[in-house]
């Protein structure tokens, strides 16, 4: 994991003899290539908010079934094109490189 780290950060500070500039440069770096994952993961997470109000109709419609309300929103899902757990990959993908 060091040298993960290190040799970036070293080619960094040839760029920029100034290690806080280094490790600006390298956060920059990965902050550009995690941007993919991000703006994936955002843009999942708006298509989910704009559909919440007909989610919420369909759990209150279904509230004492618990069954039938996941089928509902199942179908839900299926018919908006929606993968529940798309918004949440990228940000998992991204955890390794905070960690």
């Amino acid at each position: 994991m060091y040298q993960l780290i290190a040799k970036p950060l070293e080619f960094f500070y040839g760029l920029w003899p100034n290690y806080a500039g280094a490790i600006s440069l390298l956060t920059l770096a990965i902050m550009i290539l995690l941007l993919p994952l991000t703006l994936k993961g955002t843009r999942s997470m708006l298509a989910m908010q704009k559909l919440q109000p007909e989610l919420k109709k369909i759990q209150n419609k279904h509230r004492d079934d618990r069954q039938k309300m996941n089928e509902e929103v199942m179908k839900f899902y299926k018919e908006n094109n929606i993968n529940p757990v798309s918004g949440c990959l990228p940000l998992i993908l991204q955890m390794p490189v905070f960690f």
